[in-house]
C-alpha cells in the first residue's frame, strides 16, 4: 500500500466531502491525513442550527478506495441529517446550565 508523502497537499474537489490519506508518521503524528470541502448548501445549514441554538449533527458515510495514483484513502461523504418526511420530532435545542453552584 503506498503512504501519502508528508509535504504532497492533496485537494479535495467534491463538495461535502472529506479525504483522508495514509502518510508515513512518526512519534505522535497522525497516521491520516487530509481535507474537508463544505459546500454553500452544508454551510448554511450550519450556520441556521447554530443560529437556533442547536448542536450541529451531520451524517457521514466512509468507504475505502484507491486513487488512480495507486495511493490508498478513506472517503467520506457528509450530508445534513436524514428526516423522515412529516416527522415531528425536530432537533432540541442546547440547553447551557448557567448555575453557580459549582460541586468543587
Amino acid at each position: 500500500m503506498n503512504q501519502y508523502p508528508i509535504n504532497q497537499p492533496l485537494i479535495n474537489q467534491y463538495p461535502n466531502s472529506v479525504s483522508l490519506f495514509e502518510r508515513v508518521a512518526e512519534g505522535r503524528q497522525p497516521n491520516r491525513t487530509g481535507n474537508m470541502t463544505l459546500g454553500e448548501d452544508l454551510c448554511d445549514y450550519i450556520h441556521q442550527e447554530y443560529r437556533a441554538g442547536r448542536d450541529v449533527i451531520l451524517d457521514i458515510s466512509a468507504w475505502d478506495k484507491i486513487s488512480a495514483k495507486g495511493l490508498a484513502f478513506i472517503s467520506l461523504s457528509i450530508k445534513k441529517p436524514y428526516v423522515k418526511e412529516g416527522a415531528k420530532d425536530a432537533p432540541k435545542p442546547r440547553v447551557e446550565d448557567m448555575s453557580d453552584d459549582i460541586p468543587f
